[in-house]
């Protein structure tokens, strides 16, 4: 009896073990085949068209988007919850500005937040509390968003808003339009919008002018994945000039407050969602950590000529070890990394960003 009691006890505890180390296992094992190559070739070219930016992402090169001699709409696209982005934002939308008078900013926000940023940027003192409603409202929208740094991007652009002359002034818009009339297309709602908003602008200019759109990186890939088209690929569809600049973070940490239905950690930051796994592996992405320091921000321009990028897929979709949780990006087989975006902004190395 005692021996079939044993056998009984040494069986459950084998089940146990195996239900337990099993998906342990396949969760590294195949993260580890996801990792994919690292390239020499890649690598040396990451270096050689490389902007290093400082920790306050100022952006002193000139020679970014030295390329551009037509009518743009430039475009970042931002993994939401990581530091440094809402920085860059504001230090992109200043280079752009001096660089090619861009003062048209799109963001992935509600006309009555424009219209309350505006207010703020056009005050003749800073006005905290129209920041603060206007903070308010990002819970409802992008909740991760809520950061010091977020207020602090606004500071900056209200502070830099203030020496331009009144025909230089930046000028907000909102692309999901009216709140109470939002549909939950948000990339045909943006499509629809900014087309709108544009012939209005253009019209009064009578001339074709640069935007800037600020967005969640899923909707800056100028050409269809998962067979779906984007905002960024269907501006190219009316044959809108595109510059897409794409966030990809390594070795750091993301805000994802509570309350999002997802699993996160007592602080609300979390280390698992980096662009080379563990939860998400996008391809080839450690050729970026090889060109890059820890920590840093960079800019990797990759529609150089003989780019490595014009004829691979690296760093556009990735695989899961979850995928039946969170799902996975697959490009469109015969197109290209510099087909969907022509830069990456790699941040790598940094604490979560601090909350107000």
């Amino acid at each position: 009896m005692k021996k079939v009691i044993k056998k009984i006890l040494l069986t459950i505890l084998v089940i146990f073990l195996l239900l337990t180390v099993l998906p342990i296992a396949y969760f590294f094992i195949y993260g580890f085949f996801l990792r994919g190559d690292i390239s020499e070739e890649k690598v040396n070219y990451l270096k050689a068209n490389s902007i290093i930016l400082p920790p306050e992402c100022t952006i002193s090169d000139t020679a970014l988007f030295t390329e551009v001699n037509t009518p743009t709409v430039f475009m970042f696209g931002e993994i939401h919850g990581f530091a440094k982005t809402q920085l860059f934002d504001a230090q992109l939308l200043i280079y752009l500005n001096k660089k090619f008078g861009v003062t048209d900013y799109f963001n992935e926000f509600f006309t009555e937040d424009a219209e309350l940023l505006n207010r703020y940027l056009s005050a003749n003192t800073l006005d905290e509390a129209l920041l603060k409603q206007h903070f308010n409202n990002l819970k409802e929208n992008i909740p991760q968003r809520q950061t010091q740094e977020y207020l602090e991007k606004w500071k900056i652009l209200y502070k830099y808003n203030q020496t331009l002359s009144k025909d230089q002034k930046i000028r907000v818009y909102g692309l999901l339009g009216k709140q109470e009339s939002f549909k939950h297309n948000r990339d045909s709602v943006m499509m629809s919008n900014f087309d709108s908003t544009i012939k209005q602008l253009d019209s009064v200019t009578d001339t074709k002018r640069n935007y800037y759109c600020s967005l969640g990186s899923g909707h800056i890939y100028q050409e269809k994945y998962n067979e779906r088209k984007c905002f960024a690929a269907l501006l190219k569809q009316k044959d809108y000039t595109v510059i897409s600049v794409m966030h990809r973070p390594f070795d750091s940490e993301m805000y994802l407050p509570k309350g999002l239905g997802m699993p996160t950690s007592p602080n609300e930051m979390i280390s698992w969602t980096n662009c080379d796994g563990p939860i998400s592996y996008f391809t080839n992405a450690e050729n970026f950590k090889e060109a890059s320091e820890n920590p840093s921000i960079v800019i990797y321009k990759l529609n150089s000529k003989d780019s490595p990028y014009a004829h691979c897929q690296d760093v556009v979709g990735f695989k899961s070890p979850i995928s039946f949780l969170v799902g996975k990006i697959t490009p469109e087989e015969g197109k290209y990394t510099t087909n969907y975006f022509q830069y990456v902004l790699v941040t790598r190395g940094w604490k979560g960003p601090k909350l107000p």
